[in-house]
């Protein structure tokens, strides 16, 4: 009897030495951790991050640790890719496609539309919506036609709107982009325009506004969601959810007013998709009763508020940080006043004609590189354990690409603080080169649907507005305030550059609106502004080679040096927000602020209506 207990507690001490060799060989073979700093009990390495400026505290940690950095903030294990080629490939593969682990996308986001959802409602939807927006963007037909036809439209329209008829104006164009480029957004999902007095409008817009703020008060819960059950958290959380319901109200109410009017349509032209919902009710009666699957009405409601709030968010943030470029430098904004001119004689630009625009996108895509809208771009998840760059990333893992770190990394960009525009044209070919360090919607499974749609809604406003004005900062910006950082941009405070004067009416009291009189308008006009010129011709005879609809690694072509340069860099203001947030659809972003332009109304251009294409 002995011996057979013998020989169980022999077996069982053998079992347990194998099972522990087994873990130890599984982990002397597996790969290392990814290098990082050590963080603190519970929260982590969260203090580690300037609230103000958490990308700049992570380009920090990658210039002392590489490429690839782990850290621990509060309950999520984090790794951030700084290397664009690291990004390319791990956003390439599956288990790295999955939504980040962070407490609002599965609580307040419920893990549906797209941005928050995975595995197979993500790639369904997914799916739709990419051939949705290739539909409605790229294929030719009269649905195409009148949705760009109506686009154009309301960029003449807030051109026009922006100015004050004749007059030389100073104006924050903040409301008026948001009004715009939210109701472009309308079109694209909804089919609909609203009028900027309509009652339901200003509240789809106020609810966009505020629950941006709420989900930038509730941040802290993506990495401690234990918060939650504090006093100040719950009602935060309440708020949130509460602007929720209302605003999917509204995208009902929308809905069910073009169910009716698709109801009264002839069979032919019920067939046309003209908008997304449009689509997507269609797709819904396709597939009958019961088998709706993923295509139900709370996740229409999610994906219409993934494309419309990222949408609008992104799409006027990017516009305004353009203007502020181009009125910051006079001799880039005069170049392409030239060649949008040259190809607008009826007063815009035919769309066949917009990939002439060399100057203008490359300008939209500098823009864009200096500025990244979503300085973290949008995190990502892993859905299984992988290896990157040698290092082992298990499952659950949120993947931050730092954007602000790849799209001025020098071993791609020369003088990467700096606007060059030219950086982008591949001068021998005569098109538009395709940085592989340049990637503002994203890259791999999750990248944006809507990458041309608002490429083309960008061209058009900024074609519109140069065609009709002259775009100059007022004084406040003039030489140091002008901001040279990402995000959004924001009022600056006033600094006075040397040997630079601006009318003196725009500091009057009370007298913001024009200029006091022309003599005022032309000194300001041969103003030559320090930033600008100290670009000169900034362009390049490099042979670049690559073929279209690929992306090159393009050494840094040695931009032109100048005697005069700026030395101010060093002192420019700070214009962005103070307040930057880990929003789950865009990513670490900040809340816009207000700044002013002056528009001075160009000589001989008139409003004419587009009616062809």
């Amino acid at each position: 009897m002995w011996s057979w207990e013998a020989a169980a507690v022999a077996a069982a001490g053998g079992a347990a030495v194998a099972v522990v060799l087994l873990i130890l060989n599984r982990n002397y073979h597996r790969k290392p951790s990814p290098p990082g700093p050590w963080g603190w009990p519970v929260i982590g390495s969260l203090l580690l991050l300037d609230p103000k400026q958490p990308h700049e505290s992570l380009r920090s940690l990658v210039r002392r640790y590489g490429p690839v950095v782990q850290l621990q903030l509060g309950e999520v294990r984090a790794v951030v890719l700084a290397r664009e080629d690291l990004i390319r490939t791990t956003f390439a593969k599956e288990a790295a496609s999955g939504r980040a682990p962070l407490y609002l996308t599965h609580g307040i986001m419920e893990g549906m539309g797209l941005v928050c959802a995975e595995g197979e409602l993500w790639r369904d939807q997914r799916r739709f919506t990419v051939s949705v927006m290739r539909a409605l963007g790229m294929r030719s037909g009269a649905a195409r036609a009148a949705l760009r036809m109506r686009i154009l439209q309301t960029a003449q329209e807030t051109a026009v709107n922006l100015g004050n008829g004749d007059e030389v104006s100073i104006r924050d164009p903040s409301s008026e982009l948001l009004h715009s480029l939210g109701n472009t957004m309308n079109l694209l999902v909804f089919g609909t325009c609203y009028d900027r007095h309509d009652p339901e409008w200003a509240r789809l817009l106020y609810l966009l506004d505020e629950g941006s703020k709420l989900i930038g008060v509730a941040g802290p819960l993506n990495f401690l969601p234990w918060l939650r059950f504090l006093p100040q958290h719950r009602r935060t959380l309440k708020f949130i959810k509460e602007n929720q319901i209302k605003s999917h109200a509204i995208y009902q109410r929308i809905i069910d007013k073009f169910v009716a009017e698709k109801a009264l349509q002839t069979e032919e032209d019920a067939k046309e998709v003209r908008h997304f919902v449009d689509a997507y009710m269609q797709e819904v009666w396709s597939r009958g009763a019961g088998m709706e699957g993923s295509f139900t009405p709370r996740q229409l409601h999610h994906l219409a508020a993934d494309l419309f709030g990222a949408g609008t968010e992104t799409t006027v943030t990017s516009l305004r940080w353009l203007l502020l470029d181009l009125a910051a430098h006079q001799h880039y904004q005069e170049r392409i006043f030239s060649e949008i001119s040259a190809l607008a004689s009826e007063g815009y630009v035919q769309f066949s004609d917009i990939p002439k625009l060399l100057l203008t996108q490359a300008a939209l895509q500098e823009s864009q590189r200096l500025h990244p809208v979503v300085t973290l771009g949008v995190p990502h998840g892993t859905t299984q354990d992988l290896e990157i760059a040698g290092y082992h990333v298990p499952k659950g893992t949120m993947l931050i690409p730092l954007l602000a770190e790849v799209h001025k990394d020098e071993v791609h960009w020369t003088n990467p603080e700096q606007f060059l525009p030219e950086r982008f044209i591949d001068h021998n070919e005569m098109q538009i080169i395709r940085h592989a360090a340049f990637m503002p919607f994203q890259t791999g499974r999750r990248v944006c649907p809507g990458e041309d749609f608002a490429r083309l809604v960008l061209v058009l406003y900024v074609t519109q507005i140069l065609l009709r004005y002259r775009l100059v900062l007022p004084k406040d910006y003039y030489n140091n305030s002008y901001p040279a950082k990402s995000g959004n941009p924001k009022a600056c405070g006033s600094t006075k550059g040397a040997g630079e004067t601006t009318p003196s009416s725009l500091l009057q009291e009370g007298h913001g609106d024009r200029f006091e009189t022309n003599s005022e308008k032309n000194e300001l006009c041969r103003k030559p502004n320090p930033l600008a010129a100290s670009l000169g011709d900034a362009t390049s005879d490099d042979d670049v080679d690559g073929n279209e609809g690929k992306y090159e690694h393009v050494s840094p072509r040695q931009e032109p040096q100048n005697d005069n340069k700026y030395s101010g860099q060093d002192e420019l203001h700070e214009c962005w927000d103070d307040d930057p947030f880990l929003n789950p659809v865009s990513g670490f972003t900040t809340s816009p602020r207000p700044y002013k332009l002056v528009f001075m109304p160009r000589k001989h251009n008139t409003f004419i209506k587009p009616q062809f294409f």
